[in-house]
């Protein structure tokens, strides 16, 4: 009873209460969201780039009338000269002007910039009316926290289930109507220029590439005779490639020699110093004398060679006979014209039959009088060397090689005559055991160059022979920018390296998510701070470096890019392209490829989802609402990317700081004694005289990232397409400007990769409209999203439709307008072909001699030259030159 009476019931309420008591610190507080600061992040990049970019175009036009042989190369370098560059409003060029003086592919991507800006203008019309209704939607408690005037005025100021969602529906309609309906009007002006283009006099227009020659026809005649068949006649010129392995090395020797000798006569001629060097027996010798004997006995062996794999290809009598047997039954022509090869050139010889030719003295004992009889005008006589090459042949080969002239050997007579001489034909034989192996060996391709643009174009689209990829016939490339070492790639080899290629981008395209990924992380300061601690420590201990870090990833995406150039590039390589302008047309694809799914989606993905992570930890429940209204936002991160892009790109190019800095160091490095030797390049570093091509491939594929962010944003971030017009504005004015003054005009595909930009575009647009629908889904606009269905339909068929002629009308120039031309070409008589003469020849066998450029008549006797070599000076060294 003691205890009962003892205890206190207030007493022990108030040590429950003390025991229980909550303090303020435990209080759990309603989780606060924020909506980043993207307002801020504009600003300061418009305020480093756009500041940058003023000083740099301030610094430019001062530049540029200051130091005109730096800005202005076309105005002086005589390979670039074009009138063009002597005008001062160079920008009211026509786009023929600007297609005949800078390049076709120049004019399509300026076109194609020209494009991007009226595409952006609409869209800056239509964000004149979407703006506002973005902005004045209804405060709700999912869009409470935002707070950012970037974010307010663009969809993730919507509450979910709006109806202003269908204005962005009408937006879209009103863009991607647009886009579709300036595509057809862009392929009615590339159609048109793209004619003007294959109708001009050029050889790669009348020219033809043909791959994976069945083995039947791999001899020259057989090669010839099977597309001066199959064109009527009309073939002027055709040879298969060979291969030279030793005559290539013996031609890099040359080279080597002849860049040697003439250095050291300008230090003889500008220093007044003999150069001497070390001999093998000791003592000192004229460096001159002793170079211009390797250089002898280097045309010496070089020519013989010539010779002889051009023997080597020689048509056997037996090919003409299996020729003249297969003519001979069609009875309905009896006069067929047989083609004389000059190295496989076609020469028709008109009105003469095989039973006239087999009458005339194809096989007299000394073919050279038939043969020299015949040779095309302009051919050099020359006596041939073949004969000291083969001293120890036999009596009658030295007597056969003394008699067949050079110059009949390389033009192979002009005439059926040399064709089927079996004298020549045992010399051929004879000789080859004394060059290389594989010299003269026919490759599996070649180049077939025609009389008329009818027969080229026909060529180009009908199937050859009987069986898939043989006789395969490709448009040919420039002259100029022919890989020869790709030329005679068999089939099994070109696609087993487009396997190695397909198989080493795609191991990269999964590779270079990681980088990319990591470096949109940092479009998220805030996501970061959220789940990177130490990030967090360090910014609160150095505040100034968060804007730093906003700044960093759109500059190291944009670094990137610049690499991943150049990786796609060397992959495309394993292609086996034969031409530069192949190579630019695979690295396109590839690069679109990645700007799509690496630059933009994983940009997009990964951006989004950490700047949405710190909020949906806070709030689970409203995941898909933050999600959805992080990806919108995601667009100021876009368009810091292009922004950088934009103005550091531009203020590289239009300074020409890389080309600058080389030239600096060229005016230090290597031989620069005379004007010539200070305007080669040496070791890879050019002089301002030397510039590098235009990277059509990469700037295009690049634009195509400007393309999918406008896709996308230009509705549901409408200030974007402000940002989108200044880009192109500054693009298409710079870009049109070193086209003019600056670059040269190869490579040049000829628009093709205008076609390959056009086609990508429809993939963007429809991949733009699936995530508007994806996105509207997330925010539970479902009238929205199902009225995007049909625009979504209408975009696909289009492609579809375009698809079918439109692209085709691009590659070939219609019969109607072939006509017309080689009537033409042809109503005064006919056509002068001398704008295909051997243009499609390998380089080593074009040079049968070659001497230093800065020789003179009296070196020339000096070192035993009986004659001026063609590319020698006539008189004494003029030091004025210099």
């Amino acid at each position: 009873m003691g205890l009962l009476t003892e205890f206190d019931p207030k007493e022990l309420l108030f040590r429950v209460l003390e025991e229980t008591e909550v303090n303020d610190d435990d209080v759990v507080e309603e989780p606060e969201l924020t909506d980043g600061n993207d307002a801020q992040v504009l600003k300061d990049t418009l305020r480093v780039y756009g500041t940058f970019f003023v000083i740099v175009l301030i610094l430019f036009s001062f530049l540029r009338r200051k130091f005109p042989r730096v800005y202005n190369l076309r105005n002086w370098v005589d390979d670039l000269k074009t009138p063009l560059a002597k005008e001062k409003h160079g920008f009211l060029i026509t786009d023929s002007e600007m297609m005949d003086e800078c390049g076709m592919d120049a004019l399509c991507y300026a076109r194609v910039l020209e494009f991007g800006l009226k595409l952006s203008c609409v869209g800056m019309l239509n964000a004149l009316w979407l703006i506002p209704v973005y902005y004045t939607a209804d405060q709700l408690p999912e869009t409470d926290y935002i707070t950012d005037p970037v974010v307010s005025i663009s969809v993730s100021h919507l509450p979910s289930g709006s109806y202003r969602f269908c204005a962005t529906v009408v937006g879209a309609y009103i863009i991607f109507g647009f886009t579709m309906h300036g595509i057809l009007k862009e392929f009615e002006w590339f159609i048109m220029f793209r004619n003007q283009f294959l109708s001009k006099k050029l050889p790669r227009n009348y020219s033809v590439y043909v791959q994976n020659v069945p083995e039947e026809y791999c001899t020259n005649a057989k090669f010839l005779d099977f597309f001066q068949q199959s064109s009527g006649g009309a073939v002027f010129e055709a040879r298969l490639a060979v291969k030279a392995p030793g005559l290539k090395k013996k031609v890099a020797q040359r080279d080597t020699v002849v860049a040697k000798l003439e250095h050291k006569i300008n230090v003889e001629d500008v220093r007044g110093v003999t150069p001497m060097q070390i001999s093998v027996t000791g003592p000192k010798t004229n460096a001159i004398d002793a170079l211009f004997t390797e250089l002898r006995e280097l045309n010496n062996n070089i020519s013989e060679t010539i010779d002889l794999i051009e023997m080597r290809n020689y048509p056997r009598p037996e090919e003409l006979a299996s020729i003249r047997s297969a003519h001979s039954g069609d009875m309905s022509s009896p006069n067929k014209p047989l083609m004389a090869l000059d190295y496989g050139t076609a020469q028709t010889l008109e009105g003469a039959s095989f039973d006239e030719l087999g009458d005339s003295n194809l096989y007299t004992e000394n073919p050279s009088d038939a043969v020299a009889e015949q040779s095309p005008p302009g051919s050099p006589d020359r006596p041939g060397m073949l004969g000291s090459f083969v001293a120890g042949a036999s009596k009658s080969v030295k007597k056969v090689s003394s008699a067949v002239p050079t110059a009949a050997v390389r033009n192979m007579a002009g005439n059926a005559a040399g064709l089927a001489t079996s004298a020549v034909g045992n010399v051929a034989n004879t000789a080859t055991a004394f060059i290389f192996k594989e010299d003269g060996i026919p490759h599996t391709a070649g180049f077939v160059s025609f009389k008329t643009l009818r027969a080229a174009q026909a060529a180009k689209q009908l199937i050859q022979y009987p069986e898939p990829f043989a006789m395969e016939v490709l448009e040919a490339p420039q002259p100029e920018d022919v890989f020869w070492m790709n030329v005679g790639k068999d089939h099994k080899q070109l696609q087993v390296g487009k396997l190695i290629s397909f198989g080493l981008t795609t191991v990269l395209c999964l590779l270079w998510t990681i980088p990319m990924s990591t470096i949109a992380t940092f479009s998220s300061i805030e996501g970061l701070k959220a789940e990177v601690q130490f990030i967090a420590d360090m910014i609160e201990k150095a505040p100034w470096l968060e804007p730093v870090l906003a700044q960093l990833a759109p500059l190291l995406i944009v670094l990137a890019n610049e690499i991943l150039k150049i990786i796609l590039e060397f992959l495309s390589m394993f292609e086996g392209p034969v031409s530069g302008a192949v190579v630019e047309a695979a690295t396109f694809s590839k690069l679109a490829a990645f700007m799509i799914i690496q630059t933009f989606f994983v940009s997009a993905i990964s951006g989004g989802l950490l700047g949405a992570l710190s909020n949906i930890v806070k709030e689970p429940g409203l995941a898909i609402d933050l999600l959805a209204d992080s990806l919108p936002t995601q667009s100021t991160f876009f368009i810091q990317i292009l922004l950088v892009d934009t103005c550091v790109s531009m203020s590289m190019e239009l300074l020409r700081v890389t080309a600058v800095g080389m030239a600096v160091v060229r005016s230090q490095v290597g031989p620069r004694l005379t004007q010539k030797e200070r305007e080669t390049t040496f070791l890879g570093i050019r002089p301002l005289a030397d510039p590098l091509e235009f990277e059509h491939a990469s700037l295009l594929a690049g634009t195509v990232l400007y393309f999918m962010v406008f896709f996308v944003y230009s509705t549901i971030a409408p200030l974007t397409t402000f940002f989108m017009g200044i880009c192109f504005v500054f693009m298409g004015a710079g870009y049109r400007h070193q086209f003019i003054y600056v670059y040269p005009t190869f490579p040049d595909s000829g628009g093709k990769l205008w076609a390959s930009f056009f086609k990508i575009v429809p993939i963007c647009m429809i991949i733009a409209e699936v995530t508007i629908v994806g996105l509207l889904a997330l925010k539970k606009a479902a009238a929205a999203s199902a009225m995007m269905f049909p625009l979504l339909v209408i975009t696909i068929l289009f492609s579809v439709y375009i698809n079918q002629q439109h692209f085709r009308m691009t590659e070939h120039l219609p019969a109607k307008d072939c006509l017309a031309i080689d009537l033409r070409n042809n109503i005064e008589g006919e056509m002068d072909y001398e704008f295909l003469r051997d243009k499609y020849k390998q380089p080593e066998l074009c040079e049968r001699e070659l001497f230093p450029e800065n020789t003179t008549l009296d070196r020339e006797v000096a070192q035993g030259l009986f004659g001026t070599p063609q590319n020698s000076e006539q008189g004494d060294f003029d030091q004025t030159k210099l």
